[in-house]
This record gives C-alpha cells, structure tokens and sequence, in this order.
C-alpha cells in the first residue's frame, strides 16, 4: 500500500538524519538541539544568549560541522529583507546572521533527538 511505503521512507529519511545528527561533535549537537527548540531559524545571536556562549563567533565555529554535513545553513537576516542593491552597499554584521536548519525534516530529526540523548 503507498500510505505505508510512505511512512517507511519517511522514517528511514528521519533516522538517517538522527543518525547524521549523532556523528556531530557534542559541541555542535547541543547547539542544534537549543536551535532546534527555538525553532527553525535563529540568529546566532539569540543562539549565543541561549547557550551560555561567550561570542557569536565561537556559536558560528561550533555550527560548521552541521554546516558542512548540510544540516543547516548560514545566511544573513539582512539579505532576507533587502534588495540585491542594498547588500551590496552594506557590510555583513555578525550579530545579523541566522542558522536555518536545511530541511524541515532535519529539524524535526533534530527536535526528536534531543530526547533520545537526554536517556543514554
């Protein structure tokens, strides 16, 4: 039946990702895990606050890995809400740029683990 094969790609897809998600260094999962909570996009500034982190650059460098595995994404929260012009004429500021997690499916992969990882 197509409903079930349905819902078994979906829960090999989720626990792929979970399994993704588990590789990370513990630094980047924790950050994913309190990202995930505050939903699917987050400026790495409420991240510092959220995690007790000192600068947004020590936020950003813990998040490369997740970068890199394709599990979110940087983006400035500047470039959302501005026209191709004014970018250019304006300098990125750190404190603007979001994590948007890459798929809706990794954040609730994301979201579904953070339970798994409190039992063990």
């Amino acid at each position: 039946d197509a409903l079930a094969d349905d819902r078994f790609v979906t829960t090999n897809v989720t626990s792929m990702i979970s399994n993704g998600v588990k590789a990370l260094p513990l630094p980047t999962r924790t950050l994913l895990h309190i990202a995930a909570t505050l939903g699917h996009v987050v400026t790495l500034e409420v991240l510092r606050i959220a995690s007790n982190i000192e600068t947004v650059t020590d936020v950003r460098d813990s998040l490369v890995p997740a970068v890199a595995e394709n599990f979110a994404h940087f983006e400035d929260a500047e470039e959302a809400v501005m026209g191709d012009n004014e970018q250019s004429n304006q300098a990125s500021n750190q404190n603007n740029v979001r994590m948007r997690f890459s798929h809706d499916r990794i954040h609730t992969a994301v979201v579904r683990s953070i339970g798994d990882e409190r039992e063990q």
